[in-house]
This record gives C-alpha cells, sequence and structure tokens, in this order.
C-alpha cells in the first residue's frame, strides 16, 4: 500500500488509532514520518477489520514479550496472525490463519557502508556469498539477505532480539528466496 495520503485521509484514518498510537505518532520530528504512521497503522486497522468484521477503531491490540503486536483475544478471530512492514511511501501487510507470519520491505539505495553491515549481521555463509556479487547484483543481494533474515525474525516474533548471523537465508538475486539453516 502507499503512504503518501492527501490531509483529508490521514486525518481519517488518525481517528481509528489508539491514544497509545497516537502519541508516538506526535513523537516523530518529521511530519513526513508522523504521516507514514498514521496511514500505515490505520491501513493495518482497516484490513484487519475488514477480517474480523470490526470497525477500524474497534481492533485492538496486545505486544508480545519482545513488542511484537497480535490482535486481543476478544475479537473474534484468536488464529488470524498479521505483521507489516514499511520502507518509505510503501507499506507492505500479510494476514495468516494459523500460522504465524513475518515480512519486510525495504527502499532499495546504495549503501556506502553495505560491506560493513553484512560482515556485523550476516553470518559467514551469508557473507561469502554476497562476496561473490558485483554490481547491482552485489545490492539486490544485500538487501534480499536483509528482508529474508528480518521478515524470518519478525515471524519468529523476537525482532531484532534474535541474532542474524545465527540462521542462513539464500540472498543470491538469480535464486529462490529460502531459509537454508538455523543454529
Amino acid at each position: 500500500a502507499s503512504l503518501d495520503h492527501d490531509a483529508t485521509q490521514v486525518q481519517r484514518l488518525a481517528r481509528t488509532l489508539s491514544a497509545d498510537e497516537l502519541a508516538r505518532a506526535d513523537r516523530f520530528r518529521f511530519e513526513r514520518d508522523r504521516r507514514r504512521y498514521i496511514v500505515g497503522h490505520g491501513l493495518l486497522r482497516v484490513i484487519l477489520g475488514h477480517y474480523l468484521d470490526h470497525k477500524p477503531g474497534q481492533v485492538r491490540f496486545r505486544t508480545g514479550r519482545q513488542g511484537k503486536p497480535f490482535l486481543a483475544k476478544d475479537l473474534g478471530d484468536p488464529n488470524l496472525q498479521f505483521n507489516m512492514a514499511h520502507s518509505h511511501e510503501l507499506a507492505l501487510y500479510a494476514l495468516a490463519r494459523d500460522h504465524a507470519v513475518g515480512i519486510d520491505v525495504e527502499y532499495v539505495r546504495e549503501l556506502p557502508d553495505l560491506e560493513q553491515i553484512a560482515d556485523n549481521f550476516f553470518s559467514m555463509a551469508e557473507n561469502a556469498a554476497l562476496h561473490t556479487l558485483v554490481g547491482e547484483q552485489k545490492i539486490e543481494g544485500f538487501y534480499n539477505c536483509w528482508t529474508r533474515k528480518e521478515a524470518y525474525i519478525k515471524a519468529l516474533g523476537e525482532g531484532l532480539h534474535h541474532p542474524l548471523d545465527q540462521f542462513d537465508v539464500s540472498l543470491d538475486p538469480r535464486g529462490e528466496p529460502r531459509l537454508l539453516s538455523i543454529a
């Protein structure tokens, strides 16, 4: 979903948010980031409300021990799982029944410290695979690895508390996305 909405739509979506969400939105320094947060979370409420047959403002969340949100149990579908990710002007939403789900999306841009980030967070096997790529493939491989790793740990509900170098994902732009191994 696009996070680029006009002021009227942003105000409409803001009315669906909880007091906690509105307080968090107000903490953003830049209006652009505040707007993206409101739209992203408002659209999540619209989507979940549709599946739960509730108005968006009636959707309530709880959080797991590492902060992953889940639906309040009294909303009618305790098996509905969801995850959202956002980057730049784009939000991505995933829903599933009876299965944990995790997703990630990243705005692709050149990173001057790409290899240093990979050295700090990727496994040895992933770093070796990344070093075989050149040019645009290296950038694409980096983002493939990062988004797959983040999606996996978000599905686990652990976020960045889970060590990223303790499991391997595929990253080659010519290959299939896969979870390769778990330490």
